[in-house]
C-alpha cells in the first residue's frame, strides 16, 4: 500500500512520500483502525501498563489515541530528531550526547531553537548554521549510501539558506518546497520501490537464513541510537531517570501561542509518572506559527473524518495539506484511494 501511498498523488503532480502530505494522510487513515484495536486490548487487560508509540504517521495516529483513549498511558515517539542530530554531530565532529537541544514542531515539522552542548558551555546552534552555509553534510547513521537521504540532506541547507536562524526538521521539504521535491522524483520508481527492493529483500534474507538455520553472521541490521532510544524511555519509565526525550505530546501551553488540545513535538522529562514536557515559555514567530496551524488544522480534520465516516471532512483535510495546490486534485485523489484503500479504511459519507 505504501507504493499507491506515493504514486498516487504523484499521477496528479503532487508529493508522493510515506508519512507528509496526502500519502501520509492516506497512511494515517489506514494505521488508526489498527492502533486502536491495540490500545483498547491494553487498555483493557493491562490498564496500568505502558504503551510506547513509534507509529507512523505519529502525530494522526497520537491525536487519535487522545480522543479515543484519554487515559491510556502512551508515549509517542519519533526517531527522526535522533538522526537529524547524529548526522550532524559525525559529519562536524561533535558528540550529540553532551547536546540539550530546544526544539518544537508537529511531527516530522518542526524546528531547533538551539542546542546547547554541556562540554562547551554554550549554544552550538549558530556554528552548526554558519557550517550548514558552507559544508555539506553527509549520510550518517544506517542510511550511508542510500542516495535519497543525501538529496535530504541537501534540501535541509537549501532551507537553513532561505529561512535563517532556525534548524529544520529536513520533512519540510516537502511542505516548503512540494513542487520541487515532486518534480525530483521518479512516478514509477518511488522510495517505496527503493525500500522493497533494498531493505526489505535484505530482510527476509535475514529470516530465511534463520529458519533455515545458516551458521555465520545473520542478523546484521545496526539500527545505533535509533533502537536504543525507545529502550532508553522504557528504562526511564521503569526506573524513574527522567531522562530527556523528544515526544508528541497535547500542547497543554507547551508552546504558548498554539491551542492547548494540538499534538506537539516538544522535549519532554520521562519518568514513572510518564512525560513532563518542557514549556518553551515564548510565543513561537507568526510563520512557523501558521504553518504548524495550517498543518494541525488539516490533521485534526482527518481524524475527525475516521470518527465521523465524514467524506467532507476528508476533502477538507486534503485540500488543506499544504502540499495541495487545489481542491480539484484533492477530490480526485480522495475518490482514488477510496477505492485503493477499501476496507483499510473507514467508510466515507
Amino acid at each position: 500500500m505504501r507504493e499507491l501511498d506515493e504514486k498516487i498523488p504523484m499521477k496528479y503532480g503532487l508529493v508522493g512520500q510515506e508519512t507528509c502530505g496526502l500519502g501520509g494522510f492516506f497512511y494515517g487513515l489506514r494505521s488508526i483502525k489498527g492502533l486502536l484495536e491495540i490500545v483498547s486490548y491494553v487498555d483493557h487487560y493491562a490498564p496500568d501498563a505502558w504503551l510506547l508509540n513509534y507509529t507512523n504517521p505519529e502525530t494522526l495516529v497520537s491525536e487519535a489515541v487522545r480522543r479515543a483513549f484519554p487515559d491510556v498511558k502512551m508515549l509517542n515517539a519519533c526517531d527522526m530528531t535522533i538522526s537529524i542530530e547524529e548526522t550532524i554531530a559525525t559529519n562536524y565532529g561533535y558528540d550529540r550526547k553532551n547536546w540539550i537541544p530546544m526544539y518544537y514542531g508537529l511531527n516530522h515539522f518542526g524546528w531547533y531553537t538551539s542546542i546547547y552542548d554541556k562540554s562547551v558551555d554554550r549554544d552550538v546552534l549558530p556554528e552548526i548554521l554558519e557550517r550548514l552555509e558552507n559544508e555539506r553534510l553527509h549520510v550518517a547513521d544506517f542510511n550511508a549510501g542510500d542516495d535519497t537521504w543525501q538529496e535530504a540532506w541537501d534540501m535541509m541547507r537549501l532551507m537553513t539558506k532561505n529561512f535563517p536562524g532556525y534548524l529544520p526538521n529536513n520533512y519540510l521539504e516537502y511542505y516548503l518546497y512540494p513542487n520541487r521535491t515532486a518534480e525530483h522524483t521518479d512516478p514509477s520508481y518511488t522510495r517505496a520501490n527503493i525500500v522493497m527492493d533494498g531493505r526489505e529483500k535484505q530482510t527476509k534474507e535475514m529470516a530465511r537464513k534463520v529458519r533455515e538455520q545458516e551458521k555465520g553472521e545473520i542478523l546484521d541490521f545496526n539500527f545505533g541510537e535509533h533502537g536504543n532510544y525507545i529502550m532508553d524511555m522504557a528504562a526511564s519509565i521503569l526506573n524513574d531517570n527522567h531522562d530527556r526525550f523528544m515526544l508528541i505530546v497535547p500542547n497543554k501551553g507547551a508552546i504558548p501561542n498554539l491551542r492547548d488540545d494540538a499534538m506537539v513535538e516538544v522535549p519532554a522529562y520521562v519518568g514513572r509518572t510518564g512525560a513532563e514536557p518542557i514549556s518553551l515559555r515564548f510565543a513561537i514567530n507568526d510563520f512557523h506559527k501558521g504553518l504548524m496551524e495550517a498543518q494541525n488544522a488539516a490533521e485534526k480534520l482527518l481524524v475527525d473524518a475516521y470518527f465521523e465516516h465524514s467524506y467532507q471532512k476528508a476533502l477538507q483535510a486534503f485540500t488543506l495539506n499544504q502540499t495541495v495546490y487545489s481542491a480539484d486534485p484533492a477530490k480526485q485523489i480522495l475518490d482514488d484511494f477510496i477505492k485503493a484503500n477499501g476496507d483499510y479504511w473507514p467508510e466515507l459519507n
